[in-house]
């Protein structure tokens, strides 16, 4: 069935009439869907390799953690021939079919890079998981029915909702947006109300200039030492992954420290203070 129409959302129809068993998970339905079959056909089990190593950890040196991310040498693979479900050449044949069929799907690449690597995925921007369906009360998420820029129910993406009409999520921002603006002019002495609080904002902002710039400079002589040593550390031990990680780290903070100084010394940034903050620089 994959062969023939490579659709994976039929595949998972056809376990669910079977009543096929899948492993039961807190957090997602148990019954089969598009994703789920993907991921089972993906597995390398079937054709007798088992595998390990797909990730590794690695320690964020800012919270001082450690988080997984994917391992650049690839996984290990071992061969067991009595475990094999399906024949090497077919599950390679369906896997290059799928992988065909989804090159070009999800999000794109910025320099290489995914956009939101390393973001919590729980975070996004309005009116992600702010608008709700009005037939189920499930929150609508960015990406309804294959448009980036769409809100969709998420219920409906399960196929557990009848509503899976999406709407365009910037056009309904920028009206919620500018109603909001509309009904706020419409309050009394507002304008008043709103320069006394931009004063306020920057007469504070103004007697916490020196203190700012002082931390903004002690954390670029701390950045410019880790680099240093990092340097060192590679001379004496040679390239590594773990290192060649912290130096771009290390380079990626630099030009945040190098922005936010030039927007501290211009004062063309209000938001200076809380983005040196996020820095970890404490000033708060």
């Amino acid at each position: 069935m994959l062969l023939s129409s490579g659709n994976c959302s039929a595949v998972a129809d056809y376990f669910n009439e079977a009543n096929l068993a899948i492993r039961k998970h807190r957090k997602s339905r148990n019954s089969w869907n598009g994703k789920k079959v993907r991921q089972f056909y993906r597995c390398t089990i079937l054709k007798g390799m088992p595998s390990r190593g797909h990730r590794r950890s690695v320690k964020n040196y800012e919270t001082g953690k450690r988080v997984s991310v994917k391992n650049p040498d690839g996984a290990c693979y071992r061969e067991y021939p009595h475990l094999s479900h399906l024949d090497p050449d077919m599950f390679d044949k369906v896997n290059a079919l799928l992988d065909l069929q989804n090159k070009n799907r999800g999000r794109k690449a910025i320099n290489g890079k995914d956009p939101l690597a390393g973001l919590s995925r729980k975070r996004t921007h309005f009116p992600g998981h702010c608008a709700t369906c009005g037939y189920c009360g499930h929150k609508h998420v960015w990406g309804g029915n294959g448009v980036t820029d769409s809100m969709m129910c998420v219920n409906s993406r399960e196929y557990h909702c009848w509503n899976s009409i999406a709407f365009n999520g910037r056009l309904a921002t920028t009206k919620v947006v500018a109603a909001i603006t509309d009904w706020l002019y419409t309050l009394p002495d507002f304008e008043t109300q709103l320069a006394r609080m931009i004063g306020v904002a920057e007469r504070d902002r103004a007697s916490n200039l020196p203190a700012r710039r002082a931390e903004l400079n002690r954390k670029v002589d701390s950045i410019a030492r880790e680099k240093q040593n990092v340097l060192d550390s590679i001379a004496a031990f040679g390239p590594r992954p773990m290192l060649k990680e912290k130096l771009d780290q290390i380079d990626a903070e630099q030009r945040d420290l190098g922005r936010l100084r030039r927007e501290l010394d211009s004062g063309s940034s209000p938001h200076v203070f809380g983005e040196v903050s996020e820095l970890g620089l404490g000033l708060l």
